[in-house]
């Protein structure tokens, strides 16, 4: 685990969102009794055993919603426990979560416990796949082409191909992800491959997240939220919606975290204003440094480590 070398409470703490999931980071912390407080729950939820399935060779079921939400937050967690017990830790003095991960900032944060954000990552789970049943949906990264290319090929598509296909991620300088129908993603993926990117690849999501093909699920979910008690956040945590930080007003907070699921993650504005703020460095707690990735092209003259 590489950390900087001098950690204060200025540097900001990063969890990471749905990703290709790392079935290594599933078994690395599969012995952290944390893990097996919450394991038999999370199955539960989710009617299946993933470790069972990983040890059979059956990794499809990874990458679903409902599935990668709840493993993802559940290794953070316990990541988070077994980074807090390091020598070296300080508390950081800043929160942002990508996608999902925002919630599980949340939970860092001491505005839900654990059990709740399970609950509450269901039931987004659940509207999220209800938005876009019946419809064939996907997603795409673009890495190495200016914004307003990227943007131009998809208003081109639009206007000539009547297909949906939008920037749903916002991450760093000349990386973006699309979000829109499998029509106007493959579109995209052909006119885009024709302008000379470092790279264009789909990604394994079963849907247009934050999209306007999630417009569906913003009501029931902010009306859903209304019964979940948030307490204040301890620590500033990043909006993924308005880059800066999520209310501390409830009815503000919760509007926010309902639109978030159809409004695109500013990630690079959520680090520019964190930076703002006073963040020092930043250190991502994953075995993966994708956040980290971005941040280096985001600010290059701070640290952007990993911790896992």
């Amino acid at each position: 685990m590489g950390l900087m070398k001098v950690i204060s409470s200025n540097y900001t703490l990063l969890l990471p969102g749905q990703t290709a999931f790392h079935v290594d980071s599933l078994q690395e912390v599969a012995q952290h009794h944390l893990f097996r407080e919450h394991y038999e729950d999370v199955c539960d939820r989710l009617d299946s055993d993933p470790l069972k399935e990983i040890e059979e060779g059956k990794t499809d079921s990874l990458n679903l919603n409902l599935n990668n939400s709840l493993l993802t937050s559940l290794v953070s967690y316990v990541s988070y426990e077994s980074f807090r017990n390091k020598p070296s830790f300080s508390e950081p003095g800043f929160l942002a979560g990508y996608s999902v991960g925002q919630w599980m900032a949340l939970c860092l944060a001491g505005s839900l416990p654990f059990s709740v954000l399970l609950e509450v990552l269901c039931e987004r789970a659940h509207l999220m796949n209800e938005a876009v049943r019946g419809k064939s949906t996907g997603m795409l990264s673009v890495i190495g082409l200016k914004e307003d290319v990227v943007k131009e090929i998809c208003l081109e598509i639009e206007e000539t191909e009547s297909e949906t296909v939008n920037i749903a991620n916002y991450n760093c300088l000349g990386q973006y992800t699309l979000a829109g129908s499998i029509r106007g993603i493959s579109l995209a993926r052909k006119k885009l491959s024709g302008m000379n990117p470092r790279k264009v690849v789909d990604l394994p999501m079963s849907g247009a997240w934050h999209s306007i093909f999630m417009e569906p699920a913003v009501v029931p979910f902010r009306d859903y939220l209304a019964s979940i008690e948030l307490k204040p956040s301890s620590l500033p945590v990043a909006c993924n919606v308005t880059g800066k930080e999520l209310p501390s007003e409830r009815e503000k907070l919760l509007d926010a975290l309902a639109a978030h699921l159809c409004k695109p993650v500013l990630w690079e504005k959520c680090i520019k204003h964190l930076i703002a703020l006073g963040s020092k460095g930043f250190i991502e707690l994953s075995r993966v440094p994708t956040l980290s990735k971005f941040g280096f092209f985001i600010d290059r003259s701070l640290p952007h480590q990993t911790a896992f």
